[in-house]
Parts: C-alpha cells; sequence; structure tokens
C-alpha cells in the first residue's frame, strides 16, 4: 500500500492554495475588513504558518510508507 494518490492531493491542493492567493493578491488593494481579506488570510495561514504540523505530516506519510509493506506482509503470512 503506497499513498501517492494521498500526496499527490495534498500537492494539487496547496497548488490551488497558492492560486488562491496569487489571484488575491492581484486584487490588491483588499480592503482589510472584507470577505477577500478574511479569505487571504486564512489561505495564508494554512500556507505559511503551519511549518511544525507540516513537517509532521510529511514525516507521517514517509512512517506509513517505510512501515506499510512490512505490515502488509506481517499480515499475509498471519
Amino acid at each position: 500500500m503506497s499513498f501517492d494518490n494521498t500526496i499527490k492531493l495534498l500537492k494539487k491542493q496547496d497548488d490551488a492554495l497558492i492560486e488562491t492567493i496569487h489571484t488575491l493578491d492581484e486584487m490588491q488593494p483588499l480592503k482589510v475588513d472584507s470577505d477577500l481579506w478574511k479569505l487571504r488570510e486564512a489561505v495564508d495561514k494554512i500556507l505559511n504558518h503551519n511549518d511544525k504540523l507540516r513537517d509532521g505530516a510529511e514525516m507521517e506519510l514517509t512512517k506509513i510508507k517505510l512501515i506499510s509493506p512490512n505490515y502488509a506482509y506481517v499480515k499475509k503470512g498471519s
């Protein structure tokens, strides 16, 4: 079992968020109290202010990729 599809999905989601930021930035100046500003701020927080969470998620996916082939082998052999 690999998690290639999960990794691809996360990459596509990141790409969509980056495109959202770029589009909103092209619409400047955004009013600080506007809904678009709030959207931009929320997207920015996900993309740029969750390094610890992002690193943890990458570590979990790496561990799963390393462990899952062994887990599948043990389950078949049981």
